[in-house]
């Protein structure tokens, strides 16, 4: 699964979703503040940390996972936090690496989508919070308007039914 993470370029993804990145920020500047006190924030799938900016100074530790190396050698290029880990890891290794309670806030940013078994991603991140922490979870509308023309322009008016790739599918009878 790595590997494919590694052949993608998704800084060049990032450059024409401006829009996107900044309600990003938007939402999790917000959440962030709700918070009174972090002591460390784990970054799930964090790729080239381009949200880190916006969370790096709240708290005393930070820690990017992603399981790109690829990825994680361009965030240590663009970051220079003093507070700031890199660890490359896949999800189900994640929670290995850490003691259990390490971490007051979770993040996981356009993640949850790329995860074929959602329950264990949540025992994980259960794991890794600390009594009380926070989980900030945000996952891609799929069935947004612009993708929505884009596959009607493509004769694909079903687009917005197909809530799982075939891959999830039962076969036809």
């Amino acid at each position: 699964m790595t590997a494919a993470y590694d052949e993608y370029d998704y800084p060049a993804y990032w450059e024409k979703r401006q829009y996107e990145h900044e309600s990003e920020v938007i939402a999790l500047k917000s959440f962030l503040s709700q918070i009174p006190k972090i002591k460390k924030i784990i970054d799930i799938g964090a790729g080239f940390g381009r949200l880190t900016p916006y969370y790096a100074f709240r708290a005393k530790k930070v820690v990017l996972t992603d399981p790109s190396s690829k990825l994680l050698k361009e965030a240590r290029k663009r970051l220079v936090y003093e507070n700031v880990d890199f660890v490359q890891a896949c999800l189900d290794k994640t929670d290995k690496k850490f003691r259990k309670g390490s971490f007051d806030v979770v993040v996981m940013v356009r993640v949850l989508h790329h995860i074929e078994n959602p329950r264990q991603t949540f025992s994980v991140v259960e794991r890794l919070l600390s009594r009380g922490g926070y989980l900030i979870l945000e996952f891609p509308n799929k069935v947004h308007w612009k993708a929505i023309w884009a596959n009607f322009a493509k004769g694909d008016f079903t687009y917005p039914l197909d809530i799982f790739t075939s891959k999830y599918q039962k076969p036809s009878s």
